[in-house]
């Protein structure tokens, strides 16, 4: 899994956004009630931040693969190709 930093940009807008709304809603208790700006979210972004929040929070190594990968590299039972190691560079994206 490849994470650059224009996700979390992306997750940092919507922070400041919900901050915003935060603002508005005090600025309109302060005038009485009356309508003032307003920022909603779509559930799509709100579904979009939680995800990430689970993602930032999960481990990055998975042990039970590490320890699978090393049982095979130690038994010699483990090959990989150089055209697959190549294709491999060659598709990340960064």
């Amino acid at each position: 899994m490849i994470i650059n930093g224009n996700i979390q940009a992306v997750a940092g807008a919507y922070g400041v956004a919900n901050v915003k709304s935060r603002a508005s809603v005090a600025a309109q208790r302060a005038y009485g009630g009356q309508a003032a700006d307003e920022v909603s979210i779509s559930s799509q972004s709100q579904n979009f931040s939680s995800v990430l929040r689970k993602l930032q929070k999960s481990d990055d190594v998975r042990m039970d693969r590490v320890n699978e990968l090393r049982s095979a590299i130690a038994s010699g039972k483990y090959h990989v190709s150089g055209d697959d190691i190549a294709a491999s560079m060659l598709s990340m994206r960064y």
